[in-house]
């Protein structure tokens, strides 16, 4: 299971995810035939026909990965076309086909990941190995000015201001649109100074995510894009997330001035959180690739490892989902799913909340053991 928003995500194992398919095969793929001329073909949330009927139809010539088959209704998984990303739909009605199998097309890719491939298992192999502990206890080396009250006045004055960060000394971007200006050469000396790219290697592109964009949360703005490097080394990814401060004015101006004066200095120690602690917390957290926070002006920026879910569209932020979702193949990542709406998560809520506390309760007793770090480091959060 995978908390709500990806920039407090921890990874802890689910007992039900590898219940769904023991072993991942070849899947068996289908292409929509039917539908012409009508606007495709009805897709159902359920596999009763009665089951409510979703707002979009499958597109003709939509490829479908089949999850199962019984009585001629196909639970399918959107691999290529247009239609809702995941549900039932017939493969015939009154004699006449609407679905027909097919190999497997070629170069069918979802979200980045190859239909049919293997699964992205995410291993706590790079947090415990000795260059992410190296890079930590550098970190833990760096001296970094004891955080300062920042009032209203001083957020309101200063939030458009560019100012060096506490930690690395550079100007940073907070929005998505800075980042893209400040470029691939920006973005370099950036990973570079946090350690998490090697001096004789560059980003040489970065691209923005056109097609997902992400709305939700109040602590902060959030955005996808991907980057090229020079050199593609193993274990440096090119699908990317960062975390920003909301815009401090129009419908976010409250949301900021909360998270930036009432909740200081939370941003500080989210920060921390991955740029000190990644090699010794027990649990897998995205990749920390660079992070740094004014304190003159409140602005932040967190850039870290795009977290794979499994999911081929967003799920349905507003709550209006009807009924559980199907589950996923073993060890694919579900989500991400928003606060406070359980009657949308795949399974029973209760074994969500107790994942997260085992999970906690594990790191409270490292660190009351002292294995998560000296009381000095402690005193960082």
């Amino acid at each position: 299971r995978v908390s709500t928003t990806q920039s407090n995500c921890i990874l802890v194992p689910c007992c039900s995810a590898l219940r769904c398919r023991p072993a991942l095969g070849m899947p068996q793929y289908w292409e929509v035939v039917g539908g012409a001329g009508i606007g495709g073909i009805i897709v159902r949330l359920g596999k009763d026909l009665k089951s409510v009927h979703a707002p979009e139809r499958l597109s003709v010539g939509a490829i479908l990965e089949e999850i199962e088959l019984t009585a001629g209704r196909l639970h399918y998984r959107l691999a290529d076309g247009r239609g809702p990303a995941i549900g039932w739909a017939s493969i015939a009605l009154t004699g006449k086909e609407l679905c027909v199998k097919i190999d497997r097309p070629a170069g069918i890719r979802q979200r980045g990941l190859e239909i049919g491939g293997p699964v992205v298992r995410l291993s706590l192999d790079y947090q415990q190995s000795a260059a992410c502990r190296l890079r930590c206890e550098r970190e833990w080396g760096r001296q970094v000015p004891t955080w300062s009250f920042v009032s209203i006045a001083q957020v309101t004055e200063n939030h458009m201001k560019k100012a060096p960060g506490m930690f690395y000394g550079l100007e940073f971007p907070w929005t998505e649109e800075m980042l893209l200006d400040m470029g691939p050469r920006w973005l370099t000396e950036a990973f570079q100074a946090a350690g998490t790219l090697d001096s004789s290697n560059e980003v040489t592109q970065i691209i923005p995510e056109t097609r997902v964009k992400v709305t939700t949360g109040n602590n902060g703005g959030k955005f996808l894009f991907e980057v090229r490097y020079k050199t593609q080394t193993e274990g440096l990814h090119t699908k990317l997330f960062a975390k920003v401060p909301h815009p401090c004015e129009g419908a976010t101006r409250s949301d900021r001035l909360i998270t930036s004066v009432n909740k200081q200095p939370m941003e500080l120690y989210e920060l921390n959180a991955s740029r000190l602690l990644e090699s010794t917390l027990p649990v897998k957290i995205p990749k920390y690739y660079f992070g740094d926070v004014s304190n003159a002006t409140s602005n932040w920026i967190l850039i870290m490892e795009r977290v794979p879910f499994g999911d081929a569209e967003p799920l349905d932020f507003a709550g209006r989902s009807l009924g559980r979702r199907p589950p996923l193949a073993a060890f694919v990542l579900e989500g991400p799913y928003d606060k406070c709406m359980d009657w949308t998560l795949r399974g029973t809520p209760a074994e969500y909340y107790l994942a997260l506390v085992r999970c906690g309760a594990r790191m409270a007793g490292l660190h009351r053991s002292g294995k998560l770090g000296s009381e000095a480091l402690a005193g960082h959060f």
